[in-house]
């Protein structure tokens, strides 16, 4: 994919810049960009806040999926409804 892109622009620049060339080009950049931003974000290594309070939220939900007798209520839990049972 990046290497149609380079080879999008430099026959875009050869050729005088037909609309044409430079519109595959733009979108050619377009997408590349998505994917690249997708890829990054797909495979970025979580931060370490994250990572320390995961125990913390892992008990909380536990807890209160435990202490609720009702399947409406764990849909509350899952969801982040504050109020339960009421």
């Amino acid at each position: 994919m990046a290497g149609l892109q380079v080879t999008l622009g430099i026959s875009t620049l050869l050729s005088y810049v037909p609309v044409s060339l430079g519109s595959a080009h733009q979108a050619g950049a377009l997408t590349l960009m998505s994917l690249m931003i997708l890829l990054i974000h797909t495979l970025r290594k979580p931060s370490p806040f994250l990572l320390k309070s995961l125990p913390k939220v892992a008990k909380t939900i536990s807890a209160q999926i435990y202490s609720s007798s009702s399947s409406s209520c764990l849909a509350n839990v899952i969801y982040s409804i504050p109020h339960c049972g009421t």
